[in-house]
């Protein structure tokens, strides 16, 4: 899926707000950086309630990986989480909740990531899919975290353009790990 149908999406799903039973707004900000394990990233969410149990959540985030020598890998993410929230605390979308979700990422790879051959471009497309479990403490108050983790399985393929003008691909499918800290504004309680 590509950036501009993404936006076209969520374009789509604007009228949405109106009729939900919360909105909130996140922000989330990695500033740990981990080899390529765990990648710097900026990142924000949308969380519409659809019941005072359940949600839908909209999240996009940009990486940074640097690695040593080689130049910056960079690229976006974005998920699409469902929650379900079965114990609330005071407040809908509240609490405990369990979310499955499935996510794209495009990185561009910096050069020094292809050992062998005059390299043009590469790049690392991802298709993603998980289960989370998390917890978002909302009481009386329109501010809160959201603490979340869970495993993430990968289907990755890694696409490298030679400046001979041969292209190769690569998959590179693994399970992985996904996990945060949000700050969360409530919008509509």
């Amino acid at each position: 899926m590509t950036f501009n149908q993404l936006v076209l999406l969520v374009g789509a799903l604007f009228p949405v707000p109106l009729a939900a039973q919360s909105i909130t707004a996140k922000l989330q900000f990695n500033p740990i950086h981990v080899e390529e394990s765990i990648p710097l990233s900026i990142g924000g969410s949308l969380e519409v309630g659809i019941s005072p149990k359940s949600s839908f959540q909209f999240s996009g985030l940009y990486r940074f990986d640097k690695q040593l020598s080689q130049g910056i890998d960079r690229g976006p993410k974005y998920y699409l989480d469902y929650r379900y929230y079965p114990h609330l605390i005071q407040q809908k979308n509240s609490g405990f909740y369990l979310s499955p979700y499935i996510g794209y990422g495009n990185l561009q790879l910096a050069e020094g990531d292809e050992p062998t051959g005059d390299v043009k471009s590469q790049r690392m497309e991802e298709m993603l899919t998980g289960f989370l479990i998390g917890y978002q403490p909302y009481k009386k108050s329109r501010l809160s975290i959201d603490l979340y983790a869970g495993p993430e399985y990968q289907w990755r393929t890694k696409k490298v353009a030679y400046a001979t003008g041969q292209q190769s691909e690569l998959s590179l499918n693994r399970i992985w790990f996904r996990g945060g800290i949000s700050v969360c504004v409530r919008l509509k309680r």
